[in-house]
Formats: structure tokens, sequence, C-alpha cells
């Protein structure tokens, strides 16, 4: 046996171990370390230069499961590299790429999720124009629409990490709408989650609970279908938990702090990966900042911030912004003045096309009232004029904060105050 039916028997078998490895993601996890994932992606990459021959479709199957299964091993490079090249082939309308556009959709999110977000949005609006064509054919026309919810859900994430509200809500009911077309339940009651999501920002907080709640129970019916694919009801399991977490905001957005401390402990004992999140750690911040324990806030965005530098850093991690500014605020309540303002200017200097708006503009906000009660009116209007900016097209509660301080800005009494901030970033989503 050559040197080259060897690779390509090997090639074989690490197909089916990938196959293997992403029907177990989303249950009970995967066996395969990162070494031997390295590995498998050399020898896909080795394949791909032609280096022994494998079949096409082989080459494809092989690509999309090492990129998923790499993505849920913290593999982001090795995902975007993989989805790269085959994006390149995608829009060469190669025959052995049946589904272009699908190739171009996971193209598209591994960029997003690397921060690249016009790389992200290129290949999103290349698989629109395919789309657009395919839905003329009966024959797909389902599998169509399917793609096109799942696009739209896409654009709707881009245009939160943009902090664009209402370009979001117009893409996730676009994605509801073609994911109900498609007959994609689950695909729709993750639009509708969206949809809710926006409100708790929005600061419709009881209206949120109670579609997050529905939304969380369907999940669960979801989960356990026999009628629904089994990858399916497996994603249906995962967002059960994702919801179940966007709840513990929104009860904490009500003011139900002890609702919102007790659902956080349940999700975190049952889905153990949340736990690590420094989007958790923050939560987990605000719920004592709520209770007025200034000192484990402090300790939870402490965690935050050491998960965040373990990882991408600052400067590359979605909401980062608020890990830093509810820093700040600690700081401030503590009445450490200097670090606080150091830590807010650090905040509103993070990339704002990371869903950082809101957070920033609760930074900005507190640098206002920080100059505001020094005397320091040059900082005041600065800070002021910059932060109303800053937020012009996201949540609607950070911007009538940032009006009622300019409102108040010739008035005796100082108001709104840092406490009034607490409760603002309490109750924000």
């Amino acid at each position: 046996m050559s040197c080259q039916q060897i690779q390509a028997n090997l090639f074989q078998g690490y197909l089916e171990e990938l196959e293997l490895a992403l029907g177990a993601l989303y249950q009970q996890g995967s066996a395969l370390d990162a070494t031997r994932l390295v590995r498998r992606a050399k020898h896909w990459a080795s394949a791909w230069k032609g280096d022994f021959d494998v079949p096409k479709a082989a080459l494809l199957q092989f690509g999309m499961l090492l990129g998923r299964v790499a993505e849920a091993h913290a593999g982001a490079d090795i995902a975007a590299g993989v989805f790269r090249l085959l994006a390149e082939r995608a829009v060469q309308n190669v025959g052995w790429i049946p589904e272009p556009a699908a190739i171009l959709l996971s193209a598209g999110e591994f960029n997003r999720r690397g921060g690249h977000l016009q790389e992200a949005e290129c290949y999103y609006n290349q698989a629109v124009n395919i789309l657009k064509l395919e839905l003329v054919k009966v024959e797909r026309r389902t599998a169509v629409h399917k793609e096109l919810g799942r696009l739209y859900y896409e654009l709707a994430y881009l245009h939160r990490l943009r902090g664009n509200c209402g370009s979001e809500k117009s893409a996730y009911e676009r994605s509801e709408t073609e994911c109900d077309l498609a007959c994609d339940t689950v695909g729709a009651v993750i639009a509708r989650a969206g949809l809710y999501q926006i409100s708790l920002d929005e600061g419709n907080a009881d209206a949120a609970v109670r579609g997050l709640t529905a939304c969380a129970t369907e999940f669960q019916r979801l989960a356990v279908a026999p009628e629904i694919d089994p990858g399916r009801r497996g994603f249906a399991q995962r967002w059960f938990f994702n919801v179940r977490f966007s709840l513990v905001q929104a009860h904490l957005a009500t003011g139900s702090h002890a609702a919102a401390r007790q659902l956080l402990d349940d999700v975190r004992s049952k889905a153990l990966a949340i736990l690590s999140t420094y989007t958790s750690k923050v939560i987990e911040a605000k719920i004592c900042l709520a209770e007025d324990d200034l000192a484990g806030a402090e300790r939870a965005v402490a965690e935050s911030w050491t998960v965040i530098e373990s990882q991408d850093g600052l400067e590359a991690a979605e909401q980062a912004a608020a890990t830093v500014a509810i820093s700040g605020l600690i700081h401030a309540l503590g009445h450490s003045e200097e670090s606080a303002r150091s830590l807010l200017v650090q905040a509103c200097g993070l990339r704002r096309d990371l869903n950082n708006s809101t957070a920033q503009g609760w930074a900005w906000a507190g640098r206002a009232i920080l100059a505001r009660d020094a005397g320091d009116r040059e900082e005041y209007w600065s800070a002021l004029h910059q932060g109303l900016s800053a937020v012009e097209s996201c949540s609607t509660p950070v911007r009538a904060f940032l009006h009622e301080i300019l409102r108040n800005s010739y008035a005796t009494r100082l108001s709104p105050d840092l406490n009034d901030l607490k409760v603002l970033v309490c109750r924000s989503g």
C-alpha cells in the first residue's frame, strides 16, 4: 500500500471520528482534545493541497465537521481557516459544493466571531445573492428559506454588535418569518428569543420575562420532540440554557434580585460551561450591586476580567466594556474617584462594534457624573456629548439616562447620581 493510500485511509478514519465528535457536542461533550484536533486540521490541509487523493465530497464533509468541532473546542482559528478556503471555492460555484450559501454563511459566522465584521458582512451579502436565485427553484424552496432564516439571524447578531437596535430587530423579524416558511421551529424560536432580548434592552423587562419564559418552555419541548432531527434537538437543548441565562438578566431588570440569583445558580449547576464565562461573572456582579454588596460585585467583576484576559483580551472580547465599566462604577461607589475615572476612560476606548455601545454609555455617564461632582465643566460637557453620540442608535434606557443628566445640567440638585447609575446598570439587559 502506497503512502498516499495510507493517508487517504487515515483521512476516512478521522472523518468518522469527527462525525462522532459532532454528535456528542451538545450532550456530554467530545473526547477530542486540542492536540488531536490540530493533527486532524493538518491532515485536512494536506488533502486540500492535493498531497493525497480523496473524493471532493469527503473533503467538503471533513472540512465542515472540522470547523464545527473546532469551534466547540475553542479552535476558532482552525474553523475560520477551514471555512475561508471553502468559501473561496463556494463563490466559484464549483460542482462539488452543492450548497455554496451555507459555506458562505459559516465563513461569515466565524469572521464575525473573530471580530472581522466587514468580512463577515461581505460573506453574508454573497450568500443573499445566491439564495435569491435559488428561491425560484421549487424543489429547494424549503431549504432556501431555512438558510435565509439562519442568514438573517447572523445579520441580526451583526447589527447587535454594532449597537444598531432598529436593524437588529428587523433582521430577527425576517429570520422568524423565513424559519416559519421552512417549518424550522427551532430557528423560529431562536429569532423570537432575540426579539425578546431587544425588549429587555429597550427597558421592557416584564415583557421580556414573559417572552423568554415562553421561549425556554418551547426549547425544552423541542429538545425531546421525536419529530425533530436529532441535531436540531441538541441545538434546542443548547438554546434552552442560553435563553434561561437571558432570563436571569430579565428578572434582575424587573428588580427581582432573589429570582435572578436563584435562576443563575440553577443554570450554572446544569450547564457547567456557563459557570466559567465572563458574561456569567458580569451578571453575578450586577446581582451583587443590586444587593448593595460592593465586595461581592468587585470579586465577580475581577473574575470576569481574568477570564477575558485568559482568552481573547479586552480588545477582542464581545461586551468587554461591561466588565471594565462596572469595575469603574464599583470604584466610584467606593470613593476611589481616580481609579474609577481611569477605568471608565478605558471602557470608552474599547471597540464599539463588539456589543459595547450600552456599557460605554454607562461609562460616559459615569465620567459625566464624576466630572460634574468635581466641578470640571469641560470634562462634563465632553463626556455628555460623546456619550450621547455613542448611544444614539442603541438601547433606550442608557440614552434616556444621559438625557436626564443633560436636562439637569443647571439644576441645584446633582441628579442623576452614581446610585442612579448603579440602578441603570443592574436593570440593563
